[in-house]
């Protein structure tokens, strides 16, 4: 069985999603954070918690989480308008990367996830643990 977990700034998504979905007929169920992580022995870890969302964690659970920068992580942050265009030599390897992964899959799709396409979703994602995740 596996376990999702469902993310999203807006609860009445999440909400919504664990309710349309038939998770079970899946062989998925929707994991609680805390329970999960406390049922598998390790500690609960959010990552990429923005600023309004640690505010909003310490006025509901005061001193019971933990916060520190991951100053390895801030590489990946790029400023959009310089992301959109990949303009200049700092970004040739990921027009390199985008070029590469065009020529692979030349039929890929950007598709919103719905209850009609989980299925799919789930699918793919078991070829790709089968397939030790990677790509065919």
């Amino acid at each position: 069985m596996y376990k999702v977990v469902l993310v999203d700034d807006e609860p009445i998504i999440t909400e919504g999603l664990r309710r349309v979905v038939d998770w079970a007929a899946h062989n998925c169920r929707v994991a609680a954070l805390a329970q999960d992580a406390a049922a598998n022995g390790v500690p609960l870890t959010l990552v990429c918690v923005t600023g309004e969302q640690k505010g909003a964690l310490q006025d509901a659970c005061p001193g019971r989480f933990a916060f520190e920068e991951d100053r390895d992580g801030f590489d990946y942050l790029y400023d959009v308008g310089r992301l959109a265009d990949l303009p200049g030599k700092k970004l040739h390897a990921k027009r390199n990367h985008i070029r590469r992964f065009d020529d692979q899959f030349p039929d890929w799709l950007l598709e919103d996830i719905t209850p009609a396409n989980v299925p799919e979703c789930v699918e793919l994602e078991r070829q790709w643990a089968a397939n030790g995740g990677k790509a065919d």
